[in-house]
């Protein structure tokens, strides 16, 4: 898979730097919902969380897009990456 930059390592704009950590915050959220579904960690643990990223990251959820919003980044245009990160959209759908 096309490893892209993470989105807590994208750059803050100027005007936020006030809010820097609850934007980094927010953005490393996104990050751990792709490293849940990514993972290849056989545990039960593992597998549950891997599922509940798979649903989540779809980007169909009002608590995606509420994310996304404290991330100070478009829902539309995260989950457009989130697909070439993992592979494409039928990646999120297969069972």
């Amino acid at each position: 898979m096309k490893r892209a930059p993470y989105f807590s390592e994208l750059l803050i704009p100027h005007e936020l730097v006030t809010i820097e950590s609850q934007v980094r915050l927010w953005r490393a959220v996104i990050d751990q919902a792709l490293i849940d579904f990514l993972t290849n960690n056989k545990s039960r643990e593992a597998q549950v969380d891997k599922q509940k990223a798979k649903i989540w990251l779809r980007g169909k959820s009002k608590d995606f897009s509420l994310v996304c919003e404290y991330a100070e980044l478009n829902a539309r245009e995260v989950r457009k990456e989130v697909f070439n990160i993992v592979g494409g959209e039928h990646e999120l759908y297969r069972q």
